[in-house]
């Protein structure tokens, strides 16, 4: 979709997810704000130092609907930080920007990640080591009628299909790693006592090339599957219900 032009009148809504305050009674080195489980595993990790995401994905709007992740404010005084609901986003071989495109607001990459179902969490705020806790309960929407054993199951679907997600990247990395290799002694291969050594790596270079490359519906590769399972798992990530029969097929 198109997003709204800048000059269009629109209201601010209320910012979507769990909302963190904390106050820093002065400067801190590093804070770290952590989502756990009631287990007490940690479900997501934000930090003041963490290095900018190196997701990188071709916008299809200027970047006034862009801003940059925020992370959690090390400075003395109030601070704010909201958490979206979602656990950690799958690895990828490529991300693209949501339709919602909203100006002053962040353009989510997707995937984004599963969405945390409604229960009982923990939020742990750690300044210079210091840690705080509070419970964080996040409540179903009245509006979906999905049982709680089916939002428990569209969770573990939506975790699956990002392992499968980050065995398509894994692979997808690995072929990129072997066609560098053969890249840097394309030179070497090329004198005459290596020519047949030569054709062979260039053979095996086409084989590699059918394995990355996205060819549409053609024929099938680590691209064009990853890019199936990329779209299942945002549609998963949107739904409050059951996947249904032809999803899990």
């Amino acid at each position: 979709d198109t997003p709204s032009p800048a000059e269009t009148s629109l209201g601010t809504n209320p910012p979507i997810g769990a909302i963190i305050d904390y106050v820093l009674p002065a400067a801190a080195q590093r804070v770290r704000i952590e989502i756990r489980a009631a287990d007490g595993s940690v479900l997501r990790e934000f930090a003041s130092d963490e290095a900018p995401s190196a997701i990188g994905a071709k916008p299809y709007f200027a970047d006034i609907w862009l801003r940059p992740n925020r992370r959690p404010g090390v400075e003395a005084g109030a601070h704010r930080f909201v958490w979206d609901l979602h656990l950690a986003r799958p690895k990828a071989i490529k991300y693209d920007y949501s339709i919602a495109a909203v100006l002053g607001q962040s353009t989510p990459l997707v995937p984004q990640g599963p969405l945390a179902v409604p229960g009982d969490y923990e939020v742990a705020l750690l300044v210079d080591g210091v840690e705080s806790t509070q419970p964080l309960t996040i409540k179903a929407d009245p509006r979906v009628s999905a049982s709680p054993a089916d939002l428990a199951a569209t969770l573990a679907f939506s975790q699956a299909i990002a392992a499968e997600l980050e065995r398509d990247w894994q692979a997808h990395g690995e072929v990129e790693a072997v066609q560098g290799q053969l890249d840097a002694h394309a030179k070497d291969l090329a004198h005459p006592p290596t020519a047949k050594l030569k054709s062979a790596a260039d053979a095996f270079g086409k084989q590699l090339e059918s394995l990355r490359v996205d060819h549409g519906h053609e024929a099938p590769s680590l691209a064009t599957i990853g890019d199936q399972l990329a779209t299942l798992a945002t549609d998963v990530e949107g739904a409050d219900r059951l996947p249904t029969e032809a999803q899990k097929a």
